[in-house]
């Protein structure tokens, strides 16, 4: 009965213990970081299904896990470069337009290259707004660089959606 009695106990206690142990969220992600600025800060985590998304006027905030839809326009400028340019819409169904904010455009190129470096097109910039046509290309990613007399002055990663 003594033993009984014993073996009720430690099966009560475990019961107990486990009703009040709350494990933390855990993710086994590829990749992530937290980064700090004067007024917040920003944690992101690669691999995460989806929670929330807050829209304001000017901003949007998806936070939670696993993006899988979202695509970021990503862009990397020389930082001597003084020169301004835009690309939109991305996503692109047909066609961007990439707009240079300088007079002289002189020795400006693009290239647009798949995921794997595959060159798929190459022309000058002849005037501050130029449409990169994307028919015919299939759905996926890509990179558009923007080059000044064969020196990279900045890149953009573009999602081709289905027309």
């Amino acid at each position: 009965m003594k033993q009984q009695s014993l073996f009720l106990v430690v099966i009560l206690i475990l019961l107990l213990s486990s009703s009040i142990w709350i494990p933390a969220q855990e993710i086994i992600a590829p990749g992530g970081d937290y980064h700090t600025v004067v007024n917040g800060s920003l944690t992101y985590t690669l691999g995460e299904p989806v929670i929330e998304t807050y829209r304001t006027e000017n901003h949007v905030l998806t936070q939670g896990f696993q993006q899988t839809g979202l695509t970021v326009a990503t862009q990397v400028k020389v930082p001597e470069s003084p020169i301004g340019i835009s690309v939109f819409p991305n996503p692109v169904s047909e066609s961007v337009r990439l707009n240079i904010d300088r007079e002289n455009i002189s020795g400006l190129e693009y290239h647009l290259l798949d995921m794997n470096g595959k060159l798929l097109m190459r022309h000058g910039i002849e005037g501050k707004e130029t449409r990169i046509h994307f028919k015919g290309l299939p759905p996926a990613s890509y990179i558009l660089k923007i080059t000044e007399h064969g020196k990279e002055i900045a890149w953009y990663k573009l999602a081709k959606t289905l027309n």
